[in-house]
């Protein structure tokens, strides 16, 4: 309209007028350095290389630009900008700043270029709306070569930071801002990051980009509508403690992008992340990120991927735990025709919910001790996959939990090797060149080139049963060449080289750990035996028609199931037993089928097998028995012309050859008195004890005779003086066990009877004492006479440290004597240190408590309880006689301390919200450690083994609660108490109603009623909002929009109510129409007379919707005011 266009050009000619006296006024008091620019509405600041707020407020000079608005609270209506200036904004004047940002709203600080510097510390900085007086995103930070710290920044755009930072980037607090943008940075640390409601214009809420060698910790980002965490092209970097939740909504997935991602870096380390709620993936290696480590992980709640490799090379995740995703827990993934995901290693991870899915284009895997929950894990055009000690839980038959090797994009799964794992079904459909090595399954669906593996045992043992040490083993397949054995790996391998008598298991060596197949599933069914050639420096032998079957599956792959025995035979004539398996160590179960078999080196004219007694099968080298009862004997009887052989299984009897051990060691016998030596009165009782009680046979001697057994507990007491020998010998399942005591019986003193023995010691330096660590033992003497001279033998064990030297102490120099010392002969194998000895020469005596000698040791490399003992004491008096004495031994604890791993985990959690972390402890000895915690909160778990905690509070269950966890290593002990709050579960504002309803339509010129209606559970304190197009105009539940006529088009109304925990929002869309000026009443394009008239003629009248024209206000009543609105335009022309 071209009324509309006047009123714009007279605008326009006004604000040229107002800026130029501004100009004027501004150029008369403002210095060289800092100026005002009106076009940009920009402070700038140049050549300054030490200015604060209140100089440039001081240069200004203008209120309106620049103001103090309360204690340290500064209000720019402008964006600050520094040119080759250092400028400084903290403390000492500022609290919080507030600026309002440039005329295009998209800057409130900058630098542009090197030496635009920002020195920012110990500040808030707060975007700002100069017409509403209240927080507002006006624009961004943009920081080159400069410093911000310690700094809580609110209502801003993107906060970047160029080049190296002055300092590291720490201690900052981001709120309501899009993101933090930091790149280029080099050999600094990013620390202490706390982002709360972001909405990034970037990749991330913390984007850090093209950096190296940095260290990115303790970040925190809290709902953010884009990734929590981006690091693009980052390298050699170090990420740790790390917190994402609320990226967007798991459950609505799209509605945000990522938890942490590492993109196109290499040689990163992030450790200890914990990732909950992401609207997309939560931990992603993707844009070929290279040679990458991830370690303890946690993610809960993906609204797509727990974790997104797409695609990566050379990552190793290691200690992860992943719950409750919606698409996959774990996906592996690339570009059939670009770059694969390669070389992907997992392990020790925990996957709950949503499977595993290695789909397209990924090779060279390794996944090693997965346990997952979840219903599938899919190998899907994928390359070379190994996966051991994987176990997938059932816990229903329908629908079913299964591993499918399969293609979708023309690459069948090829080159699977699964060991020591455990499935429901196995899907393989189109897959080539599958290996199954020790593990089970149990159905399947369909078999497709799929090998099954046993391991073979095998032990090789001279005629006489001692193991020959050197041999080689080789296997070949007498049914199919192409399918030979292979190692604990999965690796072809024909030929093993044994070292110690047998062949090695897993947990020893899987290089030298064979496996043999004994069925190949492809269009028709194989069953493969096997040849074995066993050549030693005794000699050699050959076994065929080896069998594998389901009897050598191993439940435990370091528990051997069907040992074969070789036997190399000597000269001797006759025939000889060459080999037998299985061992009687092989574990027994009723009802499995054992196949009992025995290798002779000439052929036999008479077989025969008993079973406890009685034949049960003649004429065959073999005989397949139905484990009934453990306590059975086979026996195996031959012979020919040459003589007989026979071997017998006494199955149930101890065995003579020591077991396989399990993974659990040997457990701990102690006894009690601890001391090996010790000194009773007459008539004491005292109690000899050994626990635990792990014995079959237990014996007690004293003084070598036999006095009671079948208990590990005895009390006794002499009525005599003298030394005794007291003797424990237990047996078992494991090693004989023997201990002795010696027990010196003395006369009890009577109390009225002064002491007449001297007491000799060993007083450690410290009781507790490092593995390789130096320490000392003072060896004193408290004399009940004087004393001239003193011998003795010091006894240790050998295993546990080792003598380095004995020095002389001030025993015998307490007066000044001359003294000879003897430091003793130091047998380290032996454990002894033998005839120390020490005088006074001449006549002088000591009476007094002194060291006699020091005896310097290092500890060794064993942890565990280090013994000291005395004996073949001798102390000499004045007249050359010896002294009567008491010894008091000594013992010390040589160990380290376990250390538990700093614990990441959420401070905080919601009622019904899950929580979720691990704990673990490191120690330096490498000690079996053991975790445990207490005042777990009802409904928790703690996993003993894995260290995992779990809980998801209740309602009701809102407060404080400390837990404690605890490490042992059996001796020593650390401890991490983890404080958490549970918050109360709030219910968000329901916004009941909200007018104008949404598509209403208005004109131009009226006035819009807004208002909503909001109800709180739990009747909290509500807060509005009301916008309309993004600007806030209220924050009270009602709102009068008075339009003009240049407010046609579409409009959206927000109202949001908060509760100041959560926030309920709702949006309404309206529609302006464009109309003609009411004050040109009749239309006729000009305001004159006849528009006045057609007001008048109605004057004091009342009128209701729709409002006729006269009613130029729209008011409801013709009046004055309508008069007084033509007359403003009168000869005004309307077109």
């Amino acid at each position: 309209m071209n009324i509309e266009i006047t009123k714009i050009y007279k605008k326009w000619i006004y604000s040229i007028l107002e800026t130029f006296l501004l100009f004027c006024t501004l150029t008369s008091v403002v210095s060289a350095s800092v100026s005002y620019d009106t076009f940009q509405n920009t402070i700038d600041v140049q050549n300054e290389q030490c200015i604060n707020i209140t100089g440039i407020c001081k240069s200004i000079g203008n209120d309106s630009i620049i103001k103090s608005v309360g204690e340290k609270i500064w209000l720019v209506n402008a964006c600050i900008h520094s040119d080759n200036s250092t400028i400084y904004i903290n403390n000492s004047d500022v609290s919080e700043l507030r600026l309002t940002g440039n005329i295009d709203k998209n800057r409130i600080l900058v630098g542009y270029k090197e030496r635009d510097i920002f020195r920012i510390h110990d500040v808030t900085i707060t975007g700002w709306n100069g017409k509403s007086g209240t927080p507002e995103i006006v624009g961004g930070i943009l920081l080159y070569d400069s410093e911000l710290q310690d700094t809580v920044v609110k209502y801003s755009a993107a906060i970047r930071i160029y080049n190296n930072s002055i300092g590291d980037v720490s201690n900052l607090t981001i709120k309501s801002s899009s993101d933090l943008w930091i790149e280029n940075l080099k050999d600094k640390k990013i620390n202490n990051i706390y982002v709360q409601d972001g909405v990034p214009t970037s990749e991330g809420a913390l984007y850090i980009l093209n950096s190296e060698n940095i260290t990115v910790c303790n970040i925190n980002v809290n709902k953010t509508q884009r990734s929590g965490v981006y690091c693009r092209n980052v390298s050699n970097s170090e990420l740790y403690n790390i917190s994402v939740s609320h990226a967007g909504n798991y459950l609505i997935p799209q509605t945000g992008h990522f938890g942490v991602v590492l993109s196109e870096g290499r040689n990163n380390y992030a450790h200890d992340i914990y990732i909950n709620d992401t609207g997309w993936s939560s931990l992603c290696p993707q844009g070929n990120e290279n040679n990458t480590l991830f370690k303890n992980i946690t993610v809960i709640n993906s609204g797509h991927n727990g974790v997104d490799i797409h695609p990566a090379k050379n990552i190793t995740i290691d200690n992860i735990s992943i719950y409750n995703s919606v698409s996959n827990g774990i996906l592996y993934t690339g570009y059939i025709n670009g770059q694969w995901a390669d070389h992907i290693i997992l392990k020790n991870a925990y996957i709950n919910g949503r499977g595993i899915l290695c789909g397209e284009a990924a090779k060279n895997l390794y996944f090693e001790n997965i346990t997952t929950d979840s219903r599938y894990f899919n190998i899907i055009d994928t390359v070379n996959a190994t996966l051991i000690n994987v176990t997938m839980n059932t816990y229903s038959p329908s629908p079913a939990y299964y591993v499918m090797l399969s293609q979708v994009f023309g690459y069948p799964a090829q080159n699977c090797t699964f060991i020591d794992s455990q499935i429901p079904i196995l899907f393989s459909e189109d897959a080539i060149n599958t290996k199954w090595i020790n593990s089970k399954y149990d159905d399947h669906l369909t078999m497709d080139d799929i090998a099954i593996y046993y391991y073979s045992d095998i032990r090789i043992v001279n005629s006489t049963g001692i193991p020959i040490k050197s041999a080689k083993v080789k296997f070949s397949n007498e049914v199919n060449s192409s399918k030979g054995s292979v190692n604990g790996n999965g690796v072809e391998k024909t030929e093993f080289t044994l070292t110690n008598g047998k062949t090695s298991l897993p947990k020893e060596s899987r290089e030298n750990c064979p496996a043999v197949p004994a069925i190949y599933y492809t269009n028709k069914t194989e069953i493969h035996t096997h040849r074995v050639e066993i050549s030693t420096p005794n000699g050699n032998v050959t076994y065929k028609g080896i069998i594998p079957d389901s009897s050598w599956y191993r439940p435990n792959p370091n528990i051997p199931t069907y040992t074969i025995t070789a036997i190399i035979p000597d000269n001797s004539t006759g025939p000889h037993i060459t080999g037998f398996a299985p061992a009687k160590e092989n574990p027994f179960n009723s009802g499995e089928m054992k196949n009992f078999r025995v290798w002779i080196d000439e052929p036999l004219t008479s077989m025969e097998w008993r079973v406890n007694g009685s034949s049960v099968l003649k004429g065959s080298l073999n005989y397949t028995w139905t484990v009934t009862d453990r306590n059975t004997t086979i026996e195996f009887i031959g012979s020919n012309s040459n003589g007989t052989v026979n071997h017998v299984w006494p199955l149930g009897e101890s065995p003579d050859e020591p077991s396989v051990p399990d993974d659990n060691p040997a457990q701990e016998i102690k006894f009690s008195p601890s001391d090996s030596e010790i000194t009773l009165n007459v008539s004491e009782k005292t109690v000899f004890s050994v626990s635990p009680d792990v014995f079959t046979r237990k014996e007690w001697y004293i003084n070598g005779y036999p006095i009671q057994n079948d208990t590990t507990s005895m009390t006794r007491c002499w009525s005599t003086a003298g030394t005794h020998d007291v003797t424990f010998k237990g047996a078992g399942s494991g090693e004989s066990v023997s201990h002795n005591w010696t027990v010196n019986v003395v006369e009890e003193k009577k109390n009225d009877e002064e002491s007449t023995e001297s007491i000799i010691s060993i007083t450690p330096e410290y009781q507790i004492v490092k593995p390789k660590q130096s320490f000392g033992l003072d060896i004193t003497v408290d004399p009940s006479t004087s004393i001239i001279g003193t011998q003795l033998d010091f006894t240790f064990n050998s295993s546990m440290a080792s003598a380095n030297s004995a020095s002389e102490g001030n025993l015998f120099k307490q007066k000044g004597a001359s003294t000879f010392f003897n430091e003793g002969d130091i047998n380290s194998s032996e454990g002894t240190i033998k005839h120390i000895y020490g005088l006074i020469i001449g006549t002088s005596n000591v009476s007094s408590p002194g060291t006699f000698a020091t005896v310097n040791l290092t500890a060794g490399n064993r942890t565990g309880i280090a013994k000291f003992s005395l004996s073949n004491v001798l102390i000499s008096d004045i007249n050359s006689k010896s002294v009567p004495y008491t010894i008091a031994n000594a013992s010390i604890l040589i160990d380290t301390a376990p250390v538990m791993n700093a614990i990441c985990c959420p401070k905080s959690v919601d009622e019904k919200s899950n929580l979720a972390f691990k704990i673990s402890a490191k120690d330096a000895d490498g000690d079996r450690l053991t975790l445990s915690a207490s005042g777990l909160p009802e409904g928790s778990s703690f996993n003993r083994t894995s260290g995992a905690f779990a809980w998801t509070p209740a309602v009701g269950q809102a407060g404080v609660y400390t837990i404690t966890f605890k490490v042992s290593d059996g001796y020593l002990t650390d401890f991490e108490n983890v404080t958490v709050t549970v918050n109360k579960l709030n219910n968000p504002p329901v916004i009941n109603f909200f007018e104008p309803i949404n598509g209403s339509s208005f004109s131009e010129g009226e006035r819009i009623g807004i208002s909503v209606n909001a109800t709180d559970a739990e009747k909290q304190a509500l807060n509005y909002s009301i916008k309309i197009d993004g600007v806030m105009y209220s924050s009270d539940p009602a709102y009068i929009w008075e339009t003009d006529y240049s407010s046609s088009g579409n409009h959206t109304i927000e109202v949001s109510v908060s509760d100041g925990i959560d926030e309920a929002k709702m949006q309404h869309s309206i529609y302006i129409s464009e109309c003609h000026p009411r004050y040109d009443v009749n239309e006729d394009g000009v305001v004159n007379i006849l528009d006045i008239t057609n007001v008048s003629r109605e004057y004091e009248t009342t009128v209701s919707k729709p409002y006729p024209r006269y009613d130029t206000n729209q008011d409801g009543e013709i009046n004055i005011l309508d008069l007084t609105l033509v007359g403003h335009h009168f000869g005004e022309k309307v077109e």
